[in-house]
């Protein structure tokens, strides 16, 4: 059996890290051009000859709430405002909670004598 401890630990740490590549992600639709944006995702891409994924269309719709343009988003694909919130959000909620422990063990530390 885990510790309750050493599994809190453990999933902290996995929110931490997927936390960062998510607000790393969402920064680079701001700061690289759409065409790289899309330059990535098609790197990215596996194919799926079958049917259109859920995520079809997600770049260009992610790349246009960058922009504002929602109605777009929602035309490309009707879910991205949905996961475009709940990953803004979560990354509001990480920082949150990372400013808050950072202040913690900042206070918890003495100073040099």
């Amino acid at each position: 059996m885990i510790p309750a401890d050493d599994l809190r630990r453990a999933v902290l740490a996995v929110w931490a890290i997927l936390s960062v590549a998510i607000l790393a992600g969402g920064l680079l639709l701001w700061l690289l051009p759409p065409q790289a944006v899309f330059a990535v995702s098609q790197a990215l891409q596996t194919p799926h000859p079958d049917a259109p994924c859920a995520l079809c269309g997600m770049t260009g719709a992610f790349v246009a709430i960058a922009r504002g343009d929602f109605a777009t988003a929602a035309r490309l694909n009707p879910d991205a405002l949905r996961l475009f919130s709940t990953l803004a959000g979560n990354s509001l909620i990480f920082l949150g909670y990372a400013l808050y422990a950072g202040c913690r063990w900042f206070g918890r530390r003495k100073p040099a004598p």
